[in-house]
């Protein structure tokens, strides 16, 4: 018997008013009707052609025949002998990375140049991966051409360097990527940046999906270092205490880095976060808002401008506020007006019936 099967790189994430099908091979994304991925979910290696054939004599089956056609011309699904399912496994859904920090971010200044230089010089990173060095405009090129020689010699797979485009840098190599930015960078240059900061960044990787259900992919394996040396999670975070100034071994950075103050937001996960938690969209998503908690709920204080209630973003016609579909309620649970949701998406996008 042949049945119907799902793609093992094909996932099917479900949101409050629709599902999203994510093709990580192909890197394509379908937005499909929650009943939809139900039937996928439900028959996925169960169903067979001729179980599909006998749809026709069935009252909906027009929707289950498109159904099925819409997924098979979009290689989601294919065919295969029941007995020889088996040699399709379902991909391990196991999060592995090597680096303790996968990103060090560091904002250099003729402050803590000197620091930083010699914290490389120690060795004091060589277990992080990327680093991401944004420039201040007082620090010297040649500083930083000396820098970044330093840093070529890690074990770092790559670095990016951002600096303020009429000073330009010679520096060749591989592993090196300069970002030449229009605005100047001053001491509070993420403070300024980060309410610039619009859209939340998709990507359809399925290392972010499998990060993504552990963890918070924005703020896991994150360090940064500020203009005066002080260690953040992220630049958007709390200063805790920790300065670069004062480590001088590997040991004991790796100790602090491992702090909880400094993980605090690492396993707030989307599915923790209210709203964020009913979004199709949560496993390909990375923002750079922190989450808030009252009670044993986590929260954004400001709301997203896509509204997973009624599929829509904030520049689109028709958009409705989040919060114009529910509200908070005394332990900080969203509460969702299913009422007032099914009429503004009789109005938005017409009657299903």
């Amino acid at each position: 018997m042949k049945v119907i099967k799902l793609f093992s790189d094909i996932l099917v994430v479900d949101g409050f008013q629709r599902s999203l099908i994510q093709d990580y091979n192909r890197k394509k994304t379908f937005f499909i009707p929650l009943e939809l991925s139900d039937l996928i979910k439900r028959y996925d290696g169960k169903i067979s052609i001729n179980q599909i054939n006998k749809l026709k004599k069935h009252k909906q089956k027009n929707i289950y025949i498109e159904y099925y056609e819409f997924l098979k011309e979009n290689d989601i699904i294919f065919i295969v002998e029941d007995s020889l399912q088996n040699l399709f496994p379902k991909i391990s859904k196991k999060y592995e990375l090597p680096f303790n920090i996968d990103c060090l971010t560091i904002l250099l200044s003729n402050i803590n140049y000197t620091i930083i230089y010699k914290a490389f010089e120690k060795g004091l990173f060589n277990t992080i991966a990327c680093f991401s060095i944004t420039c201040c405009d007082e620090v010297h090129l040649k500083d930083i051409h000396a820098l970044i020689d330093i840093i070529s010699r890690s074990e770092a797979r790559y670095v990016k360097i951002t600096i303020q485009k009429d000073r330009h840098l010679t520096y060749k190599n591989s592993l090196l990527l300069i970002e030449y930015i229009d605005i100047s960078i001053k001491y509070n240059f993420f403070q300024e940046i980060v309410y610039q900061i619009k859209y939340p960044k998709f990507s359809n990787i399925f290392a972010l999906y499998i990060e993504s259900l552990y963890y918070n992919p924005y703020f896991h394996k994150q360090i940064f270092i500020d203009y005066d040396g002080a260690i953040k999670n992220t630049p958007e975070t709390e200063d805790v205490g920790f300065n670069i100034k004062f480590i001088n071994k590997e040991s004991t950075f790796e100790k602090i880095v491992n702090n909880s103050s400094l993980k605090r937001y690492d396993k707030i996960t989307k599915d923790k976060i209210e709203i964020c938690k009913v979004c199709e969209m949560r496993y390909m998503c990375i923002n750079n808002k922190v989450p808030q908690k009252k009670g044993q709920y986590w929260y954004y204080q400001t709301s997203c401008i896509y509204n997973p209630f009624i599929c829509k973003w904030a520049d689109d016609e028709n958009f409705v506020p989040i919060e114009e579909c529910g509200y908070f309620d005394k332990s900080f649970r969203f509460v969702p007006d299913y009422e007032k949701i099914d009429l503004l998406n009789k109005t938005i996008w017409g009657d299903k019936e």
